[in-house]
C-alpha cells in the first residue's frame, strides 16, 4: 500500500466516523422504544414523531438547566458521547481499523466489497462481546437497535468506500506479465538464405597435393 492510498484510507475513516455519528444520533432521537410502536406503519410514524418531540423537550430542559441555554454545547456533548461510543466499541473492541486496513490492502480493486466484509466482521464481534458481557439474551430493544445500526453501518461503509474510489484510491489489478519469447532475426538481402557450401580442410588438402 502506497502512502497515497493510506492517506485516502484515513480520509475514508474520518468521513465514515462522522456519518456513523450522525446515524447514531438519528437512531437515538428517532427510534421508538415501545413494542406497540411497530404494529403498523402509521403507528410507527406516529411513534417516531412522539419520540422526536420527547427527546427534543428533554434536550431543551437539559440545555436550560445545566448549560445556560447553550444549544451548541449540548450538540457538542452529544457528538462527543456518540464519538466515544463508536470509537471505543467499534474501532477498538471491534478491531474495525485493522480489518478495514487489511481489506484495503488485499482488495485488488474490490474495495467496497472488502470494506463491507470488514464491517460485518467487526459488527459480529461487537454483538458477541455484548452478549458475553450481559447475562442472558438481549431484549427486543437491543435487537432493534442492532438492526438499525447494522443497516446504517452498511450504508455508511458503502458511501465511504465509494468516496475513496472518487478520490482515486481504487487499486488497479496488476497486469499479467507475458513470458519473453525469442524472435529470430528475419533474413535480409545481405545474408544468404542458405549457407554457401565450402570444401572441408581435408578435401582442400587432397586437391592441393593432387594438382
Amino acid at each position: 500500500m502506497t502512502f497515497r492510498r493510506f492517506f485516502i484510507w484515513l480520509i475514508e475513516r474520518a468521513v465514515e466516523l462522522q456519518l456513523a455519528i450522525a446515524c447514531l444520533i438519528a437512531v437515538k432521537f428517532l427510534l421508538p422504544v415501545s413494542d406497540a410502536s411497530y404494529a403498523s406503519l402509521e403507528t410507527f410514524t406516529a411513534a417516531v414523531r412522539e419520540t422526536l418531540r420527547t427527546n427534543l423537550d428533554e434536550a431543551g430542559f437539559i440545555t436550560r438547566a445545566f448549560m445556560d441555554g447553550d444549544r451548541g454545547l449540548y450538540l457538542w456533548k452529544t457528538w462527543l458521547a456518540s464519538a466515544y461510543t463508536l470509537g471505543f466499541f467499534v474501532y477498538l473492541q471491534g478491531l474495525y481499523l485493522f480489518s478495514s486496513l487489511l481489506a484495503r490492502r488485499i482488495s485488488q480493486g474490490r474495495d467496497t466489497l472488502y470494506a463491507l466484509a470488514a464491517f460485518l466482521l467487526s459488527f459480529v464481534l461487537i454483538c458477541a462481546l455484548f452478549v458475553i458481557g450481559h447475562d442472558g439474551l438481549p431484549d427486543m430493544t437491543s435487537v432493534r437497535l442492532a438492526l438499525c445500526l447494522l443497516m446504517a453501518g452498511l450504508m455508511v461503509v458503502t458511501l465511504s468506500a465509494q468516496l475513496g474510489k472518487l478520490l482515486g484510491g481504487q487499486s488497479v489489478p496488476a497486469k499479467p506479465v507475458r513470458p519473453a519469447t525469442f524472435r529470430a532475426q528475419p533474413f535480409t538481402e545481405d545474408l544468404p538464405a542458405v549457407a554457401e557450401a565450402r570444401p572441408s580442410v581435408f578435401r582442400r588438402e587432397r586437391l592441393y597435393f593432387s594438382e
